[in-house]
């Protein structure tokens, strides 16, 4: 998958969903996400098919439990110049 375009509260739940799935191997809904969005490289929820979109739901409910207790920061990037 290449991108993420999230256009909702939960994007950060979304992107680690998508990105960093390991955490998320155990939820009840993950096997049916997998088989939903199959080989797709891009997941826009504005153009998903129905199917991705109602398992992605139900994973979404499953994993915001596993979400809560990630160590996510926030950053300023700075950029680095003559290194």
């Amino acid at each position: 998958m290449e991108s993420l375009v999230p256009d909702e509260p939960d994007g950060l739940l979304d992107a680690t969903i998508a990105f960093f799935p390991v955490n998320y191997e155990e939820c009840a809904a993950f096997a049916a996400v997998l088989d939903a969005v199959g080989s797709a490289e891009v997941l826009d929820f504005g153009e998903s098919a129905d199917e991705i979109l109602a398992a992605w739901a139900e994973l979404r409910e499953q994993a915001r439990p596993i979400f809560a207790g990630l160590n996510i920061w926030l950053a300023d990037l700075v950029p680095v110049n003559g290194t």
